[in-house]
């Protein structure tokens, strides 16, 4: 029996309902090394092919699923991923819809953990200069890591032996799951909102690389950057290092390491304060000895040691002082005396006698006024003639004006 011949279009179309019905090709895992890597920027959708030693696939990943990314893929890393099979009618390919991704094998993931590394210290997040310094005597300490196993524990049972005057804020978390990225990171948010955090600790106990992989993911890596409050990041053991250990202000091998990095040893407070006490002591002490060898000196070199030298030599001052006086008075004495005898010259030179003596005369009128105007005299008026020695009466009988 002979089928009816079918369109392009719907050959492609039954394949394509096909692919749609079968339930492994819509839930379908594949691993394969990425290759033909491409990033379209203007939907961030990625293209690539996943292929092993014999073949290979298409795949796509879309805006939705790649926001959630915890790695950056690159062409040559091992890989697992998940979604569906589909058909592009146009050209008859189908891909793998990708709605999952994530490195396969501790060597995808040192791969994907070095790329983000260079990423973000490209971008100065590892930068020694926006490192800020651990408040020394903090107040209050926020603490992100899951409330239950040891970690927590470990932590304030160090803070509170060590420095039990500050206060614990603890934000519980999962530390690993699909979740844990995301906790962590609002987890920083709340503490953000909080202006009495002084610093925060970022914690977890080991495990492999799949455990502890949220710590490596790219956005925990920006909270950790963005935060208000000096971060110190303790995740793992000593030879485990995440990008939260980079980006960190400070980076402790353990937990209980960050919790000791965190608050100052009482005990060693207490040694230094008493140092401070027997050094401030022991200055004053000094102080005071200086000042009593000095205040014997000074009596000892004072004349109040002996008081007639004291006197002796004021006394010496005095008549020096006093010999300096006497000068100053004779010398003033004399200038007065010379002044007296110049204006009792210039008094004598001005006296209205001698001037009489010289053969002049004085002329009072009959009211007994001095003529000094010849028209003030008429013809028999009386007038006086005062000479040196003598008053003589006159009467006018004749004015005549000299010319």
């Amino acid at each position: 029996m002979r089928m009816k011949t079918l369109s392009v279009t719907e050959v492609n179309g039954y394949i394509k309902k096909i692919f749609a019905g079968d339930l492994i090709l819509n839930n379908l895992s594949i691993r394969g090394e990425i290759s033909n890597l491409r990033l379209t920027t203007h939907s961030n959708t990625y293209f690539f092919s996943l292929k092993d030693a014999n073949s290979l696939i298409r795949c796509v990943l879309f805006t939705d699923s790649a926001k959630d990314l915890n790695f950056i893929p690159t062409d040559g890393m091992d890989v697992i991923a998940h979604g569906r099979i589909a058909l592009y009618g146009k050209n008859g390919s189908y891909s793998l819809i990708v709605d999952s991704i994530q490195p396969y094998g501790a060597g995808a993931y040192y791969q994907a953990f070095n790329t983000l590394k260079k990423k973000l210290e490209a971008e100065g997040l590892f930068d020694v200069s926006h490192k800020r310094k651990l408040t020394k005597y903090p107040e209050k300490i926020g603490v992100i890591t899951s409330i239950s196993g040891a970690v927590v524990h470990d932590i304030l049972k160090v803070i509170s032996q060590r420095y039990p005057f500050v206060d614990v804020d603890i934000l519980p978390i999962t530390v690993q799951g699909d979740s844990s990225a995301e906790g962590i990171c609002d987890a920083f948010d709340i503490m953000n909102g909080r202006e009495d955090v002084d610093l925060i600790i970022l914690a977890r106990g080991g495990g492999s690389a799949e455990d502890m992989w949220h710590f490596n993911e790219e956005k925990v890596a920006r909270a950790i950057y963005n935060s208000k409050s000096p971060v110190i990041s303790a995740v793992g053991h000593q030879t485990d290092y995440t990008i939260s250990d980079f980006v960190a202000d400070a980076r402790a091998a353990t937990p209980t390491q960050a919790a000791e990095m965190a608050v100052p040893d009482k005990n060693v407070l207490d040694e230094n304060i008493n140092k401070y006490k027997d050094s401030l002591i022991k200055n004053m002490q000094d102080i005071l000895s200086k000042k009593d060898n000095q205040l014997d000196f000074t009596i000892k070199a004072s004349p109040l040691s002996r008081p007639d030298m004291f006197f002796e030599r004021y006394e010496s001052r005095l008549n020096q002082l006093r010999q300096l006086l006497e000068y100053d008075m004779v010398h003033y004495m004399y200038k007065k005396q010379m002044n007296l005898s110049m204006f009792e010259k210039q008094l004598t030179a001005l006296n209205p006698l001698d001037i009489l003596k010289r053969g002049y005369a004085i002329i009072y009128d009959g009211d007994n006024n001095i003529v000094t105007d010849v028209k003030s005299i008429k013809t028999d008026n009386d007038i006086q003639v005062r000479l040196y020695n003598a008053l003589i009466n006159c009467r006018v009988e004749e004015v005549s004006d000299i010319e």
